[in-house]
């Protein structure tokens, strides 16, 4: 009796390795929509990298943005197992709403010029499609890279116009008591100091001009705040905590780079202190507001530690 015997083997996957799920239906319609979303947000993404995400001017206030984007890439890639759950069942209303409302604003932003409402539009409408595709759970994965986004899409000037303006009052306000122990008095008008030392005649003005509010710092800060408590895995009110405090330490540290160069410009000359201010006092400025951040998180650290045992 002569009998055949059959070897069946599994078709061979060709894909890289964490690119299974483009073998599944699902991974084909999330690359069809991959591709849609980049159609229609690229010429956007473009316009801010070449307006906004700039050094030159105040429109430079986002140019942190290029570094939040890979570290959104980063933490997007960490969860990217979310794109191997298997699809929902259940037709996720709340899902489909919000892809409706993110359209919406797209659609309603690129037809009248409000390139923030466009720019935001990809947080509800990206959140919709996670919530449609496989449910709550891989939406509270992604919320956090997606929440981060906000700290790419640049401001319109009158809400940057509205952030600088008292930043630089406050940031005079507080620079005046801290002149004092360099024997230096100042009074302020507006956003401009009037300083002179103990027993000079000779007065100095002080502009604190709208780059110099602390407004990148504060920003910057503020996605690097929220960045660190993900990595960290702290709950909401501790991240929350890091959040409020950010604005306090961006203003201190611009305070202390203000004090150093108002007592060079009593004491050494002007052009030393302004070569200072525009060189190093930057970096400073955020080192002291880095610190004051690590130092509050460490110190949440050990009260909780104390609080366990």
């Amino acid at each position: 009796m002569l009998t055949e015997t059959f070897t069946t083997t599994e078709p061979r996957n060709f894909l890289p390795r964490g690119f299974e799920w483009l073998s599944h239906a699902t991974g084909w319609a999330y690359l069809l929509v991959v591709v849609l979303m980049f159609y229609i947000y690229q010429p956007l993404f473009l316009h801010f990298a070449k307006e906004y995400w700039v050094s030159t001017n105040l429109d430079g206030t986002y140019a942190h943005a290029p570094l939040v984007l890979l570290g959104i890439i980063f933490l997007a890639w960490q969860r990217r197992d979310v794109f191997r759950m298997p699809a929902s069942d259940n037709v996720s209303f709340k899902g489909l709403a919000l892809m409706a409302a993110g359209a919406a604003a797209e659609i309603y932003g690129d037809t009248h010029g409000y390139l923030v409402l466009q720019g935001i539009s990809l947080i509800p409408l990206a959140a919709g499609i996670l919530l449609t595709l496989h449910g709550e759970s891989a939406w509270r994965a992604m919320r956090f890279p997606l929440f981060m986004l906000v700290f790419v899409v640049p401001l319109p000037n009158a809400g940057i116009d509205a952030i600088t303006r008292p930043l630089a009052i406050l940031t005079g306000d507080l620079v005046i008591p801290m002149l004092l122990p360099f024997d230096i008095e100042a009074t302020r008008a507006g956003h401009v100091l009037s300083v002179r030392g103990l027993g000079h005649d000779q007065f100095h003005q002080v502009i604190i001009a709208a780059e110099c509010s602390g407004i990148r710092s504060l920003l910057a800060l503020l996605a690097i705040s929220s960045m660190l408590a993900c990595l960290r895995g702290h709950s909401a009110k501790r991240t929350l905590v890091l959040l409020l405090l950010t604005p306090l330490f961006t203003l201190m540290g611009n305070a202390v780079r203000i004090v150093i160069t108002t007592a060079m410009i009593v004491y050494v000359n002007p052009a030393t202190a302004e070569s200072f201010f525009h060189s190093g006092s930057g970096i400073l400025a955020v080192v002291i507001a880095l610190s004051g951040l690590f130092a509050v998180d460490r110190l949440i650290d050990r009260f909780q530690a104390g609080a366990k045992s």
